[in-house]
């Protein structure tokens, strides 16, 4: 059932995507494998163990992924994650999630705590143009009954315009923030890999990540991913009694191509099912 991508044509240019792959089904819908290459710091990509992750739409909204145990507590088992896109209903559990990062650090610079009516309508403004994901470990992952069932969300990420002139409409910044108590679960792999490779199939070429600093968490989970960094504003934003520099870093989710297709418009549906609409 589980195979590696096959060469694709995205945007005009013939690409390897490692990453992505559909099969058509017998309705006419599609199934979606995403093949994940582990971080694997300075080793090469490969050398490094892919693990799997796949969603039928005619089987239900979640894309399922099982994580091998490491060294850590966390994973004295192994993991399912769920991933779907997020819903009016998760408003006030991303809200919780999100109000320590406002209240106690300078990882975001914003200086109240959104309600969840807020993340709402944040959704609301990306709706039909790009993915607002959320994630978390299915029930008996956690030692809880019903098999197959979502658990809480644990964390979720966002895609925004990079800028809003036309000749940027290729670019996305990308947004993620999680839970505390699920740090260290593979949760940031598995909802970066899943919304690159929505957005390359949407038609999105450049994916950027705006980090406050000192953050070497981030700046060394962004390196894993294939980021890049490319250039540092400093002391641009005053959060907590002092200053903050801010970096940029960069990746490209595909080879630039000469004539570039406009994105195309982002239908939940697609990639999860009707349900996820």
């Amino acid at each position: 059932m589980l195979s590696f991508a096959q060469n694709a044509t995205i945007n005009g240019a013939e690409n390897e995507l490692p990453s992505f792959t559909r099969r058509s089904s017998k309705n006419g819908r599609f199934n979606m494998l995403i093949v994940v290459m582990r971080p694997g710091g300075a080793s090469p990509p490969q050398e490094r163990k892919p693990y799997y992750m796949y969603a039928s739409p005619e089987q239900g909204p979640l894309i399922r992924e099982t994580i091998s145990p490491k060294e850590n507590k966390a994973f004295s088992s192994p993991k399912k994650i769920w991933v779907r896109q997020g819903r009016e209903e998760d408003g006030a559990a991303m809200a919780s999630i999100y109000r320590p990062y406002v209240e106690n650090t300078s990882v975001t610079f914003e200086y109240e705590p959104p309600s969840p009516e807020e993340f709402v309508r944040r959704m609301e403004e990306r709706r039909g143009r790009l993915p607002w994901l959320v994630c978390g470990l299915e029930k008996e992952s956690i030692g809880e009954k019903d098999a197959g069932e979502e658990g809480e969300i644990a964390g979720y990420v966002y895609a925004s315009p990079y800028h809003e002139r036309a000749a940027f409409q290729w670019d996305v910044e990308i947004s993620a923030y999680f839970s505390q108590k699920f740090q260290g679960m593979g949760l940031g792999t598995c909802l970066y890999e899943t919304i690159f490779s929505i957005l390359r199939e949407l038609g999105y070429l450049r994916v950027y990540a705006v980090i406050a600093l000192p953050n070497e968490k981030s700046v060394g989970f962004h390196a894993s991913m294939g980021f890049q960094e490319i250039c540092r504003y400093p002391k641009t934003g005053f959060k907590l009694g002092q200053w903050h520099d801010i970096l940029v870093m960069e990746k490209l989710l595909c080879p630039l191509p000469k004539e570039p297709l406009p994105p195309r418009a982002y239908d939940p549906g697609e990639f999860f099912g009707n349900n996820n609409k």
